[in-house]
C-alpha cells in the first residue's frame, strides 16, 4: 500500500491487516507479511477488532475481516486516489 522507503502511518497498517485478511489469516502470516512487531500487530489486531472491522475465527484461529472493514478499505483506496 505505501512505499517500503517511507515510514508507514498507523492508518496504512491498519489497511493493510485488512486487506491481508480478506481471507481467514492466522497471527503469524500478519505479522510477517505486514513486516510489524508482535506487539504492534496485537495491539492492531485488538483496535481492529474493537472497532468492528476485523473478526477472529475462534475455532480456526484465523483473523477476518468484517463488511464494515471492507467498507474502511474501499473509503480508504478512494481517499488515495483522491490524495495522488
Amino acid at each position: 500500500m505505501s512505499d517500503t522507503k517511507t515510514k508507514r502511518t498507523s492508518v496504512e497498517i491498519l489497511a493493510e491487516i485488512l486487506e491481508i485478511c480478506r481471507k481467514p489469516t492466522a497471527k503469524t502470516q500478519i505479522m510477517y507479511k505486514t513486516n510489524i512487531s508482535f506487539s504492534g500487530m496485537q495491539k492492531s489486531l485488538k483496535h481492529l477488532q474493537k472497532l468492528g472491522l476485523l473478526r477472529l475465527d475462534d475455532d480456526a484461529k484465523k483473523y477476518l475481516t468484517t463488511e464494515k472493514g471492507f467498507e474502511f478499505i474501499r473509503r480508504y483506496a478512494a481517499l488515495q486516489d483522491l490524495l495522488r
